[in-house]
């Protein structure tokens, strides 16, 4: 009878116990808000335009530089508009591996850097940039000589190697960056 009663005894601690460990709380999963940006709109591009030193798409709500054409230019100046449409984007590698840009000034109206965009461009040294500007895509400056850059407080997205092996010292990250991968 003892050992009927121990075993008893044993197998309602054992309930009581598994019972304890089922009613664990799920842990609470903690999710940042949605990134908030001025999305651009997928639009079938309207023109193309092609000056002396650009290749620019012309979609109806914005136009894009696809292609920097230039060769001898140390300074950089890029239109807040074309044909009267405003400079949303700058495309994937638009200037990729131009080696006599020293320093760039994006127009006011930009809201991204795509990818690659000045990969390579190992004579750049400065970026002006404009607030308007929310995103930094994939290794935009990637092996570039870069060296200052001002980010606007607007800036969201610095994308994943967007300074990797440049030769900016310090950096200021606005508040309002939400995502920076490695």
């Amino acid at each position: 009878m003892k050992k009927i009663l121990i075993v008893l005894m044993i197998i309602s601690s054992l309930g009581m116990l598994f019972s304890c460990a089922s009613e664990e709380k799920d842990p609470v999963i903690t999710t940042l808000p949605p990134i908030d940006t001025t999305e651009i709109p997928d639009e079938d591009v309207v023109s193309t335009l092609e000056t002396e030193l650009f290749g620019v798409n012309i979609y109806e709500s914005y136009s894009e530089i696809a292609v920097y054409y230039g060769k001898d230019e140390t300074e950089v100046v890029i239109p807040d508009s074309f044909l009267g449409v405003p400079v949303k984007k700058i495309s994937e590698a638009a200037f990729y591996g131009h080696e006599k840009i020293e320093k760039v000034t994006l127009p006011s109206s930009l809201i991204e850097i795509d990818r690659f965009a000045f990969e390579e461009c190992t004579a750049l040294k400065e970026i002006v940039a404009n607030e308007g500007l929310e995103i930094i895509d994939q290794a935009a400056f990637r092996n570039s000589s870069l060296e200052k850059i001002n980010i606007p407080s607007t800036l969201i997205i610095i994308g994943k190697q967007a300074f990797y092996k440049t030769k900016i010292t310090s950096l200021v990250i606005p508040d309002g960056v939400s995502s920076i991968p490695s």
